[in-house]
C-alpha cells in the first residue's frame, strides 16, 4: 500500500539560527523520517535515503552511519525537483512551483517514509518558503526558530560558505535597495552590515509570507527563539511534540535529556572587537532590527 504525507514538520529560520541542533534532535524521535547528507550526495536514490533511515536506530550500524551521516537540508536533493530551489533570489512563493513538479514531488516524497518513520522532517534555511511549503503540503507543520541579529552575523562572518564577502550581488536576495546601499556606504561597505541586512531581508520576507496565509493556516506556525530552546530544551522539545502532534516515547524523551545545550548568543562580544561591536549596534538601530535582539 503507497504511503502518504501526512503533516509533514518543516524547520525554517534564517540560517545559524540555531535549525541544525533543533533538527538534530527533533530527528531522534523514531516516526520521524528526514534527508540526511546520503540524500544529498546521491539525491536520486531515494531507496538508499529510505535504507539509511531503516538502519538509523539499529545498534552498531546505526552508530556508524551517524558518524559519516546528519539529518540535513538536502538541497541537491530538492534542486532536482525545483532547479535553482536553494539559490532563489527572493523568497520561493505559492506560484513559482508548477505543476509538474508538484506531481513529481507528490509522486516521489513518500518513497522516503517507513511503516515506523511515516511522518516527513525537512529543514530549510534562508528563505523560509513559507508560501511554497503550504501551497504543496496544506496540513504541514512550520517550526520558525529565531536568534539575536548579532549572533547570527557572527556566525555568518566566522564560516567559509557564507557568500557575502564577494559582493551584495552574489547573496540570494538580488543586491541592495538605494536606502541598502546608502547604509552600507556609510559603514564603508563593512560586511557586519551587509550581513545584518541580509538577516532583515529574510525576516522581512518571513513575516511577509505569513502575512499571506489564511487564519488556519497561521496556526500551523510555531515560532521558537534559540534562547528559549538553550534555557530549557526538554520543555520547548514538549512543545514542539504538542505543536507537532506527535507521541514522547520515554526513550525519545530520555534521549533528549542527554542533549548539553549552551547558549553561544554572546560569542559577538568576544569575537569581534570593540569598533567592529560599535558598528554592529549602531547599523542594528538604524536598520529598525532592535527588537530581533535577545532573541
Amino acid at each position: 500500500m503507497e504511503m502518504k504525507i501526512d503533516r509533514p514538520i518543516f524547520i525554517v529560520g534564517t540560517g545559524r539560527c540555531g535549525s541544525t541542533i533543533l533538527n538534530k534532535m527533533l530527528a531522534e524521535h523514531p516516526h520521524l523520517a528526514f534527508l540526511t547528507t546520503a540524500s544529498n550526495a546521491l539525491p536520486r536514490h531515494l531507496k538508499l535515503q529510505k535504507l539509511v533511515l531503516k538502519l538509523w536506530n539499529i545498534p552498531v550500524i546505526g552508530s556508524l552511519l551517524r558518524l559519516r551521516l546528519i539529518a540535513g537540508e538536502g538541497w541537491n536533493f530538492w534542486d532536482q525537483y525545483i532547479p535553482g530551489f536553494s539559490r532563489s533570489y527572493r523568497d520561493f512563493r505559492a506560484d513559482d512551483i508548477t505543476q509538474m513538479q508538484k506531481s513529481k514531488l507528490s509522486k516521489d516524497l513518500p518513497k522516503l517514509l517507513t511503516n515506523k518513520r511515516n511522518r516527513l522532517l525537512i529543514k530549510f534555511t534562508g528563505w523560509t518558503r513559507i508560501g511554497f511549503i503550504k501551497e504543496e503540503f496544506p496540513d504541514s507543520k512550520i517550526i520558525h526558530i529565531t536568534r539575536d541579529p548579532r549572533s547570527v552575523v557572527n556566525s555568518m562572518l566566522h564560516i567559509d560558505f557564507w557568500t557575502g564577502r564577494l559582493g551584495p550581488y552574489h547573496l540570494n536576495w538580488g543586491g541592495l535597495t538605494q536606502e541598502e546601499m546608502e547604509i552600507w556606504d556609510k559603514y564603508d561597505q563593512s560586511f557586519i552590515v551587509l550581513a545584518l541586512i541580509e538577516y532583515k531581508r529574510i525576516m522581512a520576507a518571513y513575516q511577509e509570507s505569513l502575512d499571506a496565509l489564511s487564519d488556519n493556516h497561521r496556526q500551523d506556525v510555531l515560532e521558537i527563539s534559540y534562547s528559549q530552546l538553550c534555557g530549557n530544551h526538554v520543555q520547548k522539545m514538549d512543545e514542539v511534540l504538542d505543536f507537532c502532534e506527535l507521541d514522547k516515547p520515554h526513550k525519545f524523551i530520555n534521549e533528549i535529556s542527554n542533549y548539553k545545550l549552551k547558549s553561544m548568543n554572546d560569542k559577538w562580544k568576544s569575537n569581534f572587537t570593540s569598533q567592529q561591536q560599535v558598528i554592529l549596534e549602531k547599523a542594528i538601530e538604524e536598520l529598525g532590527m532592535s527588537h530581533y535582539q535577545n532573541l
